[in-house]
Formats: structure tokens, sequence, C-alpha cells
């Protein structure tokens, strides 16, 4: 090996440490959701002392100095700030930053579901799986993708049946997602909506994006068409605030019709599906409907 190509492996090398190591800022974020180190910052009122954080979160002594090691991970990935002071220069001072507002949990727009669902094993342990499962015999498309091998051949929506839990996380980090994806359409799109009279949201869920549809124009009869389980869990918690333009129906979009309505509205719900299941299901059904 020569100079200049044992100069080039050398500088390559931290790309690799990098790579190889990339899952610590996941579970960095993770971290902080759960300890909720965003509320207790925001709640202090003012720059907070890592003394005081470690009280708040009730953290002992001892692990005082791996706080730090997090805190200033957390700075570096730019969800908080390290604020300078001279009082005591050797104490670390810590204030929000403007995408800490998405770990906030009185903020409507959080993300907090959606970081604690795509750490959770059911999401990561398919990524653990490829190269089995590009080795794997398997080639008649029963077990299509790495999900379903890691899981013994059960879909998303499966494995969301069979694990309640999950389920409910896997609703709510969509349904953050997209009350900030429908705030922002219903703002900034508003022509795409004129002559509405019907929509139906396909694979609605929890019906958020359907209902900031209907709240923004009341003149357009909203539809949210899930499977019948999560349709009927999601008109019972939405009973309290109904809207007269918004109703739920049960059912399969593969198998059964889809409601009629001026505009059929896909958002995030083929992401557990191949193309070419996507191809042979679903734009056939969509095409009858048509």
């Amino acid at each position: 090996m020569d100079a200049t190509s044992a100069v080039e492996l050398l500088e390559a090398q931290p790309r690799v440490w990098d790579h190889s190591l990339s899952y610590i800022k996941a579970m960095t974020l993770q971290c902080a959701v759960e300890m909720e180190i965003a509320d207790v910052i925001q709640s202090h009122g003012e720059p907070i002392a890592l003394s005081e954080l470690a009280a708040a979160l009730e953290i002992s002594a001892a692990k005082a100095p791996f706080l730090s090691r997090l805190m200033r991970m957390l700075v570096h990935m730019g969800y908080f700030t390290q604020v300078e002071q001279q009082i005591v220069p050797e104490e670390e001072l810590y204030w929000v930053a403007p995408l800490s507002q998405l770990l906030l949990k009185n903020n409507p727009f959080n993300a907090r579901s959606l970081v604690i669902c795509l750490n959770h094993p059911n999401v990561v342990d398919p990524w653990r799986h490829m190269s089995a499962w590009f080795r794997s015999s398997n080639d008649d498309n029963i077990i299509h993708d790495t999900f379903a091998f890691a899981h013994g051949g059960k879909k998303l929506y499966e494995v969301c049946s069979a694990d309640a839990g999950f389920g409910q996380l896997l609703a709510e980090s969509m349904g953050g997602d997209s009350w900030m994806f429908s705030r922002a359409m219903v703002a900034n799109c508003k022509e795409a909506f004129e002559g509405l009279s019907s929509l139906v949201d396909v694979g609605g869920s929890t019906g958020t994006t359907a209902k900031v549809i209907a709240e923004a124009f009341p003149s357009i009869h909203c539809t949210v068409f899930d499977l019948p389980n999560v349709v009927a869990a999601a008109a019972a918690a939405a009973s309290a605030e109904s809207l007269p333009n918004l109703d739920y129906v049960g059912g399969d979009m593969f198998t059964d019709d889809i409601p009629p309505a001026d505009a059929l509205l896909f958002k995030v719900l083929i992401n557990n599906l191949c193309c070419h299941f996507l191809t042979e299901r679903v734009v056939y059904n969509v095409s009858l409907f048509s």
C-alpha cells in the first residue's frame, strides 16, 4: 500500500465510524423525549443550570456528568442551546431552541410519538434482517419485504392488531404528523379544494387530516375511510367535538367500495406495501371507483 492510499483510507475511516454510530442520534433524541427534558427546561422559564436540570429530572449527582454529555449532544443536534454566563463560568446553562418545540407535550404539532415509534423495536428490527432477507430463498413474494420477514410474515397493520400498544403509538405518531401537514396544506393550498363538495381520506386513521379540512372548508363533506376497528376508535375519540360535515366509514380499500366523492386523499397509507402489490390492488380499486 502506497503512502497516498494509506492517507486516503485514514481520512475515510471517520466516515465508517460516523455511519456505524449514527444510531446514537436517534437514541439520544428518544432519551430526551422519554425524560421530557424540553418540558422541564421550558417550564423553568429561563436558562437552567445542569445541577438544577438534574434535580428536576430526579437524576442522582453521580450521573450528572453523563447528563452533561447527553445535553451537549442535544445542543450539537440543535434541540437546545448552551448559554454563556459569567457568575459561575464552570456551570453549564441550557435553554430551548426552536427545534425543541417539537418535543413539548403541550404543543399540538409535537413529534414525540413519532420519535418513539420510529425507534420502536417493531420498526428497527427489520433493518437488522436486511442481509438475511436478501439471502433467503423466498422468491414467491409471500414475504416481500424485510418488515414481514422480521415479523413472521405479518404486515405492518397485522402487527398493530397483535400489539395494541404499538398500534396506538403508530396512530398517535401519524396523527401528530398529519396535524402539522394538514394545517400547512389548508393554509397554503386552498386552491386545491376549490369546487369540491366531498372528499374521502382513504386510510385516514384517526381522522386528523379530514378534521382539519372539514374545519377549514365547511362546504366540503369529509369522510374518513379505514378499517372498521380503526374508524370505530377514531369516531369514539372524536364524538365530543363532532363536525356536521365529517363522518367515518369502515372498510378495506383493497376489497370494498370506496365511498363516492369528488376527491380521494391518499396520505402515508402505502408505506407497508410493495410496488407490485400497490399496483395490482389499490390502483385497480381506485380505477373502478373512477
